[in-house]
C-alpha cells in the first residue's frame, strides 16, 4: 500500500499490547500499552497511552483466540479519547 492509499483511506486500527502469553490483567503501569490510529479524509489521527486496563480471559494455543477486555483513556496533541467495556477476540498468530 503507498503513502497516498493509506492516507486518502477511511480506517481505524486498535492496538493491545500486554507483556504475557497468558491470561491476567495489566495496566499501563505494568507494561501494557494502547494506541488508536483513525484515518478519515486523508487525515490521520493518532492517540497515544494515558491510561489503560487490559484483561485477558482465553489464552489459546497459536491459531486458536485470544479473549479479553479493554478501557482506557488515549490522548492525542488536541484530543482525549475514552473506551469503556472495549471486547476483543482474535487469532492468536504467534
Amino acid at each position: 500500500m503507498s503513502d497516498y492509499d493509506l492516507l486518502s483511506s477511511n480506517d481505524t486500527s486498535l492496538d493491545l499490547i500486554f507483556p504475557s502469553k497468558s491470561t491476567g490483567s495489566w495496566t499501563d503501569l505494568t507494561n501494557a500499552n494502547m494506541t488508536l490510529t483513525i484515518q478519515q479524509s486523508g487525515t490521520i489521527n493518532f492517540y497515544g497511552l494515558g491510561t489503560c486496563l487490559i484483561s485477558v480471559s482465553q489464552y489459546g494455543a497459536v491459531n486458536d483466540v485470544v479473549v479479553g477486555t479493554f478501557s482506557g483513556t488515549l490522548v492525542s496533541f488536541s484530543d482525549t479519547v475514552k473506551i469503556t467495556e472495549g471486547t476483543f477476540s482474535a487469532k492468536r498468530m504467534d
